[in-house]
C-alpha cells in the first residue's frame, strides 16, 4: 500500500499496539476476531503489526480498525477517527482556500447597487403606458375566447376518451394476480442461492458501482487481492466454492451462476460472502 505519510504511519502503529494489548488482555484469539468481523486473519495480523505492504488503502484500514475495536467491546468510531484517511499535507491546503473569496467581494457590491436605483425610477415612468396598451386589445379579445371555447370542448372529448382505458386497466390486474408476481419473485431468489450439484462449476460475476477493496478466494486459495474502481467487472470460476471479502460491500454487485445480481451489503461495510453458502454446499 502506498500514500501514507509519517503522521498516518505513527497513528496506525499507535492504534495497532493499543488493539493488540486490548486483545491480549481479554485473552481473545485473532481467529475469533476474524470470524466475528469477517476480516481475513492475515489482514488482522498485518493491522496489528502495521505491515503497510499488505494493508489496503487508508479508507479501508479505517473501516478495519472500527470493526476490530467494536469486536473487542471498545468504541470503534472514536478509535478509528484517530486515524487520518488523508495525508496531513492535503488537510493543510484546505484552509488556504477560505480567505480567497473574502478579499474584496463585499466592497464593490454597494457601488453597483447605487446606480440600480435610477433605472428603477425610469421603469416606473413606463408603467402608465401599460394600461393604454391593455385598453386597445379589448376589441381583439373575442378570437381568443373562441379559441378557448374550442380548446375546452376538445379537452372534454379527450377527457371522456381517457376515462375508457381505466376500465380495461382494471381487468388486467384481475387476470394477473399479485400473488403470481410474488411467487415469481420468490422463485427467482432461491435460484441464485441454491447450491449446484456435485461436480458442477461455480461462477461469480462482479460489477463495481464504486471503488472497493476485494479479496477473492477460489477453492480455498487467494486468487485476487486489491482495489477495483467504479465500472470494472470481473468473473471468477471454481469447482467447489468462491469466497469474497469486500471492504465496501455496497459497491460490489455480485451474480452467482448468472442469477440475480445483488449488492454484497451496505456501503462502507466490510463483509465476507461465500458462493454457494456453507449451509447448502453439496456433501461428499
Amino acid at each position: 500500500m502506498k500514500g501514507l505519510d509519517s503522521t498516518q504511519v505513527d497513528q496506525l502503529k499507535e492504534i495497532a499496539e493499543y488493539l493488540y494489548q486490548q486483545r491480549q488482555h481479554q485473552e481473545i484469539s485473532l481467529e475469533k476476531i476474524a470470524k466475528q468481523t469477517y476480516i481475513p486473519q492475515r489482514i488482522l495480523q498485518a493491522l496489528e503489526s502495521a505491515q503497510l505492504d499488505i494493508l489496503p488503502e487508508p479508507v479501508y484500514i479505517k473501516g478495519f480498525i472500527r470493526r476490530y475495536a467494536d469486536a473487542l467491546g471498545l468504541d470503534g468510531v472514536m478509535i478509528s477517527d484517530a486515524f487520518d484517511v488523508e495525508p496531513a499535507s492535503l488537510a493543510h491546503t484546505a484552509p488556504e482556500m477560505q480567505p480567497e473569496p473574502a478579499v474584496s467581494a463585499s466592497r464593490p457590491a454597494p457601488s453597483r447597487i447605487e446606480p440600480q436605483t435610477e433605472p428603477q425610477i425610469e421603469r416606473q415612468s413606463d408603467r402608465p403606458s401599460r394600461p393604454e396598451r391593455s385598453s386597445k386589445p379589448g376589441l381583439s379579445f373575442l378570437p381568443w375566447l373562441g379559441a378557448g371555447i374550442a380548446a375546452l370542448t376538445l379537452g372534454a372529448i379527450a377527457f371522456s376518451l381517457l376515462n375508457q382505458p381505466p376500465k380495461t386497466a382494471v381487468v388486467n390486474p384481475t387476470t394477473t394476480d399479485a400473488p403470481t408476481t410474488k411467487s415469481s419473485g420468490s422463485s427467482s431468489a432461491p435460484s441464485s442461492i441454491v447450491a449446484p450439484s456435485a461436480g458442477s462449476p461455480v461462477q461469480v460475476d462482479l460489477n463495481l458501482t464504486e471503488r472497493s477493496w476485494l479479496e477473492v478466494s477460489v477453492d480455498g486459495k487467494v486468487a485476487y487481492e486489491g482495489s477495483l474502481d467504479k465500472g470494472e467487472q470481473r468473473t471468477w470460476k471454481a469447482k467447489k466454492s468462491i469466497s469474497i471479502v469486500a471492504g465496501n460491500a455496497g459497491a460490489v454487485v455480485a451474480s452467482f451462476n448468472q442469477g440475480e445480481a445483488k449488492a454484497l451489503g451496505k456501503a462502507g461495510d466490510v463483509v465476507t460472502v461465500a458462493f454457494p453458502t456453507p449451509e447448502k454446499l453439496p456433501s461428499n
